[in-house]
């Protein structure tokens, strides 16, 4: 076992100084015009995606709705976190903006677990009348996190995904 255990501490040494020199790396990254070419696409739909998961989440309130958006402010978040370095100035406070969409998306989104919990088993929870109160509480947590989404989803996404991926492209 402690064979095992050197082994293994070796190897977590060596992922924990080959992620930091990646982190690093990662940070002085150039990307050329042909390489932007790879890159623009895939960007592009992301972007457009989640301006429509949005829109759908916002038009419709529905829970599945803002759970799709979530997964789509996530993969831009992770998108622009990596290019990140290419334009600092822009992109620092829109990653700390999607981080905080994410954040607040993802709360609704437990909330929306945690009373599916409830009402599948209230007796559990201290019989319908006490759930009913908290389900109660929970929608009016819920309503506030998504009005408090709103505003930031659109100051996020406000672009077409075309003029967004051709702005970030000329850096």
């Amino acid at each position: 076992h402690d064979e095992s255990r050197i082994e293994i501490s070796k190897a977590m040494n060596e992922i924990e100084l080959d992620l930091e020199q990646t982190r690093v790396e990662l940070h002085q990254i150039r990307i050329s015009g042909h390489e932007w070419e790879a890159i623009e696409p895939g960007l592009e739909d992301v972007y457009r995606q989640c301006r429509k998961r949005m829109r759908s989440a916002l038009g419709q309130c529905d829970d599945e709705a803002f759970h799709k958006w979530r997964i789509r402010v996530k993969n831009l978040f992770y998108e622009l976190q990596t290019l990140q370095p290419v334009w600092p100035e822009r992109l620092v406070k829109m990653v700390a903006d999607l981080r905080q969409l994410e954040e607040n998306i993802g709360a609704d989104h437990d909330l929306v677990v945690l009373k599916q919990s409830l009402l599948k088993t209230p007796d559990v929870f201290g019989g319908a009348k006490a759930v009913e109160h908290v389900v109660a509480s929970l929608n009016e947590k819920s309503n506030q996190l998504r009005r408090e989404a709103e505003p930031l989803g659109k100051a996020i996404c406000h672009q077409t995904s075309r003029g967004f991926v051709r702005e970030l492209g000329q850096y």
